[in-house]
C-alpha cells in the first residue's frame, strides 16, 4: 500500500500470473476481488488462486482486502444496516460508528465492491448459452443519509483471455490511476457475450431480473435499498445467481482470535471445524497430529513378498505371501484413528459413534477368513 492508499502486489517479470481455477464440484471458486474507495483500499483488483499470502505493514490494507468478502457476507446474511452497524445474534461487528469512515480517507460518498467467482461445468451446461464460466457480482453503497445500495448487478460472462499471463505492474511511485467506477452504469449497453442476469434500473429500488436458463421474458421486482437483490431471487430458472448468493451467505467464515478464549482448556467434545474465537484450536492440532503420525505409519505398512516356511503338523508347508490379498488400509490403521473419521475396520459401512475403540490387537483376523488353501505335501494328506 503506497501513501496514496493504492494496493500494491507486483508481479515480477517472467513470473506468469495463476490461472483462474477450474472446478468440477458444485461449488463456486473466488477468483478476483476488486474494491474502489474502501477503507484503507483506493483502488485493487487483484487475481486469487487457490492459496494466498497476505504480507504487509500495519494500516498497509490487509484487513481491508479480506473485508471486502466479509462485508458482502454480512450484507447476504442480515441486510446492509446491520452489516455496517453489527448484528451480536449473528456475532457481525460494528465496522464503523459513522458509515462515512468505511470511505477511503473519509472522502466521497461511495465505495463500490466487486467479486468474480468461477462457475463450475455441472451448472454451466444448465445455462441458457452454455459459453459463461465466469460469475461477477458488484455494488455500490451510497453512505450519505439514508445510506442505501446505490448500483448493483450480478453478470454471467466468459472468461478472460490470457489470463494465465498477466502484465506486471507498474512500481510505485507510478501506480495505475483508479477507474471512474468498477459498477456498470445501468443505462449502458452491457459489454460483448456479458449477460446481466440481476440489475438495479437507474431508480435503485427497481430491479430486473433475466433467467440464466432460459430466454423467458425479463421480471421485474420492488426491492428496498437496505437488501441485495440476490435476497430476492425467484425460485426457478437461476442456478448460479442462487449458488453464488449461497457461497457469500454460508461460504465466508470470519477469523478473530480470542486470546482469552484460547487459555482456557479445549475438550474433545468441542466442534472439529475450527470456531472464530480459536477456542478450540487445541483439539484441532492435536488431532491434526494423530492423523500425521497414522498417515507416516502407512506409508511402512507394506505387504511382504517373499515366501516363508510354517510348520503344519509336522508337516512342511510353503506359502506365498504375495499371493494372499493384500491387507486393505482400514487393517492397517488403528480403530482409534478411524473411529474419529467415522467408520470400523471390522464393520465396514458402520458409524463408528456408537462404537468403542478396541486395539488393534483384539481385532478379528480378516485375512484367516480369506486366505486361500495351501498346497502342502506329506504322507499324512
Amino acid at each position: 500500500m503506497d501513501r496514496d492508499g493504492r494496493f500494491k502486489a507486483p508481479i515480477e517479470a517472467g513470473t506468469p500470473a495463476m490461472s483462474p481455477p477450474r472446478t468440477e464440484s458444485h461449488g463456486l471458486t473466488v477468483t478476483r476481488i476488486e474494491a474502489l474507495g474502501f477503507r484503507t483500499l483506493r483502488y485493487v483488483s487483484q487475481r486469487l488462486g487457490p492459496f494466498h499470502v497476505l504480507v504487509g505493514p500495519n494500516a498497509s490494507g490487509k484487513s481491508a482486502f479480506l473485508d471486502v468478502l466479509a462485508f458482502l457476507g454480512d450484507l447476504h446474511r442480515v441486510d446492509l444496516e446491520h452489516a455496517i452497524m453489527g448484528y451480536e445474534p449473528f456475532g457481525i461487528p460494528r465496522r464503523a460508528t459513522d458509515p462515512r469512515h468505511l470511505t477511503w480517507m473519509r472522502r466521497g460518498k461511495t465505495f463500490e465492491l466487486a467479486v468474480e467467482a468461477a462457475v463450475p461445468d455441472v451448472l454451466r451446461e444448465r445455462l441458457q448459452n452454455g459459453t459463461a464460466g465466469v460469475c461477477r457480482y458488484e455494488i455500490a453503497v451510497d453512505v450519505s443519509e439514508p445510506y442505501r445500495i446505490a448500483r448493483e448487478a450480478l453478470w454471467l460472462k466468459p472468461e478472460e483471455e490470457g489470463a494465465g499471463a498477466e502484465r506486471e505492474r507498474p512500481r510505485f511511485p507510478n501506480p495505475p490511476e483508479p477507474p471512474e467506477g468498477i459498477v456498470a452504469d445501468p443505462e449502458k449497453r452491457a459489454p460483448a457475450r456479458w449477460r446481466r442476469v440481476a440489475v438495479r434500473e437507474s431508480n435503485p429500488e427497481h430491479v430486473t431480473f433475466r433467467p440464466e436458463t432460459t430466454a423467458g421474458r425479463p421480471l421485474r421486482m420492488r426491492i428496498p435499498t437496505g437488501k441485495s437483490v440476490l435476497d430476492s431471487l425467484p425460485p426457478d430458472g437461476f442456478p448460479v445467481a442462487a449458488r453464488f448468493r449461497r457461497m457469500l451467505a454460508e461460504g465466508v467464515q470470519r477469523i478473530a482470535l480470542s486470546g482469552e478464549a484460547m487459555r482456557h482448556p479445549s475438550p474433545p467434545s468441542r466442534s472439529d471445524t475450527c470456531l472464530p474465537d480459536g477456542s478450540n484450536l487445541p483439539h484441532i492440532s492435536h488431532c491434526a497430529e494423530r492423523t500425521s503420525r497414522s498417515l507416516r505409519g502407512l506409508d511402512k505398512a507394506r505387504p511382504r513378498s517373499t515366501p516363508r516356511r510354517r510348520a503344519h503338523r509336522g508337516m512342511d508347508a510353503t506359502v506365498g505371501r504375495a499371493s494372499l490379498p493384500e491387507r486393505p488400509p482400514s487393517e492397517r490403521l488403528g480403530s482409534s484413528f478411524l473411529a474419529r473419521l467415522g467408520g470400523h475396520p471390522s464393520v465396514p459401512g458402520t458409524d463408528a459413534s456408537c462404537l468403542s475403540p478396541q486395539p488393534h490387537r483384539s481385532l478379528p483376523d480378516r485375512r484367516a477368513r480369506e486366505r486361500p488353501p495351501s498346497t502342502c505335501s506329506g504322507d499324512g494328506f
